[in-house]
């Protein structure tokens, strides 16, 4: 099952950044866990919230070239840019998203500010 997480996750990235809502809400189990980098987002009203904050007011988009497979659950390394809503403001930077997987569905779902946090979190300290 582990390369049909890798394959929903890349979905789910595809969905964001082309702002398809009804497809990316899809991808999240109703019992979800957000640990997003400075709030937690708990089931699919939290990850329509997410959306709300990180799409609307910040026009995030997301790209990610390293995708690890772990079994039930996927690391992904990439960067993230976007636009402050009131500031005007670009910002870019690193982002790293760890995706737990229960029959085909995210349960868990932590971002990390940077990959080496994300590396050691997992295990994988390079």
């Amino acid at each position: 099952m582990s390369q049909e997480n890798v394959e929903a996750f890349t979905r789910g990235v595809d969905a964001w950044n082309r702002d398809d809502f009804d497809t990316w809400i899809e991808l999240f189990d109703p019992d979800l866990e957000w640990l997003a980098l400075m709030e937690v987002f708990r089931g699919r009203e939290g990850a329509r919230s997410a959306w709300k904050s990180f799409k609307g007011e910040a026009g995030l988009r997301v790209q990610f070239n390293d995708i690890r497979d772990l079994g039930d659950s996927v690391l992904a390394l990439g960067e993230a840019e976007g636009e402050g809503a009131t500031s005007r403001l670009s910002f870019s930077g690193e982002l790293a998203q760890w995706a737990t997987y229960r029959e085909g569905k995210v349960i868990r779902f932590r971002d990390f500010g940077s990959h080496a946090e994300a590396l050691e979190a997992a295990g994988l300290s390079e």
